[in-house]
């Protein structure tokens, strides 16, 4: 909320939503970054295995928090359909709609999640600009097909170029060929 009001922005009519809370990190959070190693550094360690499913002790998934946004997701299609939104959140909850909005997999996730670039990162202040209106033909889709993302307090202000969202579909074999990759739990 302070972010949003912060933006100074004229004539702004704001509307409060309880599911763009932060994702809860149950038992983890509050934690020292030595008590979290003492106490969960072995769960810790297993979120890079599935950053996507998994879900620290008394807290949240990836997986939970997305289908939290699901809500604000239909709230804004069924209420704002035909307005421009600025959604304002913070780190984990904007990940959430990145995967939501470009149906992002969770193979996907997990490269980015584990990526060392930096442009992989959501950063302080980072701003996600999603449109259903083509960047080059001004055009207007259906969905928000395209994105970018600008990151205003860095000098000179880093603007990414527009992408168009890539949303995955899988054949049967590309799917059977998906979880061959994985290693079977059970034999």
């Amino acid at each position: 909320m302070e972010t949003a009001g912060r933006l100074n922005l004229p004539d702004a009519m704001w509307y409060a939503d309880l599911y763009l809370t932060e994702r809860d990190w149950g038992d983890v959070d509050g934690a020292s970054q030595d008590e979290r190693e003492k106490r969960f550094g072995d769960v810790l360690r297993r979120r890079d295995i599935e950053p996507f499913f998994w879900r620290p002790p008394n807290g949240e998934s990836f997986t939970q928090l997305c289908l939290r946004q699901d809500r604000v997701l239909h709230t804004m299609h069924r209420e704002c359909s035909d307005k421009n939104v600025i959604l304002v959140c913070h780190g984990e909850v904007m990940w959430a709609y990145r995967i939501r909005l470009e149906r992002m997999s969770q193979v996907r996730f997990r490269e980015l999640h584990l990526s060392e670039n930096p442009n992989d990162r959501i950063h302080n202040c980072q701003i996600f600009h999603y449109t259903r209106r083509d960047p080059t033909t001004g055009k207007l889709a259906r969905h928000a097909n395209w994105v970018r993302w600008i990151r205003p307090t860095e000098e000179p202000i880093h603007t990414s170029d527009w992408w168009e969202i890539k949303r995955p579909q899988y054949t049967n074999k590309e799917l059977i060929t998906i979880t061959e990759r994985v290693t079977p739990v059970v034999e």
